[in-house]
């Protein structure tokens, strides 16, 4: 039976793919435009294709977006990896399926046939195969969604985000990883799933704070050691609302960021870039609002002068926002901004409102 190897169909992995498939929709047409090399999709842990339910797995969901998004533009490489026999047969299925939609009337698209083995050395040959040919291997983006936390090493991450433009959706399962940080056996793939013993850091933690600590500790690395420039997470949480797993999105593009927070508003309209499945059943709660925003900006930005550039990326990586135009009107509006043209730029000036004066002839 099929059943015996689908993935439940649950509300945070319906979210999760979601997530994936808003990204695709907005950085497969950006990055197609006038691109002569070809664009990767790179399923790491591709699973069967489908889910419980009728549900696509992530591959289908990878290119059933591709064939709506590229129309026919840039050239499209999908490739995935599975290492379960009978899954990676029941994808092989599912793949060519798939594959007679594709071929006639998107031929830009290409879907290789599942490798069935390992994640790890199935992109380290990627990777060494691009190294000896001297051609350049982004485009691409890596959805790199284990099972557990110990498959994707930091090496791994850093050695692709080395490549120009390449980027990384990875997953990291903290309600699977936590109970065994004092568990010496377990030591060394914590290490290497971080690449370093920086975790031990959190061991004598409990609750809120060794899930705080761990992953501040693991988005500073993701920085300092994968060399990823922006990194944002989204979080995943079950039905008594615990954290399960954390989606990390690493890339060196500023536009990549921005399509990657408008994909997960899409999931989580509330800014907390969280999806729960309590709340899927309960309903969503009002999160943060532009309102909100320019409070924000004029408490940390009060008495700076920003360009565009600089206000888009600040409030990409410093706020949950990814626009901030109408929070600019409501600060314009209290008299707390002002915007300048110079060249080709618009220029922000954050200050203070005006004082009010009373007149003595008043009332």
């Amino acid at each position: 039976m099929k059943d015996e190897f689908l993935d439940d169909a649950e509300a945070h992995t319906l979210a999760k793919h979601q997530i994936l498939q808003e990204y695709l929709k907005g950085w497969l047409p950006i990055l197609g435009q006038g691109q002569t090399n070809r664009l990767l999709f790179f399923d790491g842990f591709a699973g069967c294709g489908e889910l419980t339910k009728g549900h696509p797995g992530s591959p289908v969901v990878a290119i059933q977006t591709a064939m709506k998004a590229l129309s026919g533009q840039a050239p499209l490489e999908i490739r995935m990896v599975e290492k379960d026999p009978a899954r990676c047969a029941y994808l092989l299925k599912i793949i060519q399926r798939e594959r007679k939609a594709t071929s006639t009337l998107y031929p830009s698209i290409r879907v290789f046939d599942p490798i069935c083995g390992e994640c790890e050395p199935a992109v380290t040959q990627l990777l060494d195969d691009h190294a000896r040919s001297r051609k350049p291997l982004g485009p691409a983006l890596f959805f790199l969604d284990q099972y557990g936390y110990s498959n994707i090493p930091m090496a791994l991450l850093q050695r692709i985000l080395s490549n120009s433009k390449c980027e990384t959706f990875s997953y990291l399962n903290w309600q699977r990883m936590h109970p065994y940080f004092t568990d010496p056996t377990k030591a060394d793939t914590f290490t290497r799933a971080l690449g370093g013993d920086e975790w031990r850091d959190v061991q004598a933690l409990q609750g809120q704070q060794r899930i705080d600590g761990f992953k501040a500790i693991y988005v500073r690395l993701l920085r300092e050691r994968a060399k990823a420039k922006f990194v944002y997470d989204f979080a995943m949480r079950g039905r008594d609302h615990r954290p399960i797993y954390w989606l990390f999105f690493c890339t060196n593009s500023i536009k990549g960021l921005e399509v990657m927070k408008k994909a997960m508003w899409k999931v989580d309209p509330t800014g907390r870039f969280e999806f729960s499945d309590r709340d899927a059943e309960q309903g969503m709660l009002t999160g943060y609002t532009q309102e909100m925003l320019a409070d924000d900006l004029h408490r940390d930005l009060c008495g700076q002068t920003l360009s565009s550039d600089g206000l888009k990326e600040y409030v990409l990586t410093k706020t949950p926002e990814y626009t901030f135009k109408e929070a600019i009107e409501v600060l314009k509006s209290r008299g707390c901004a002002k915007e300048q043209r110079r060249a080709d730029q618009t220029i922000y000036v954050f200050t203070d409102p005006p004082m009010k004066t009373m007149s003595m002839f008043a009332d």
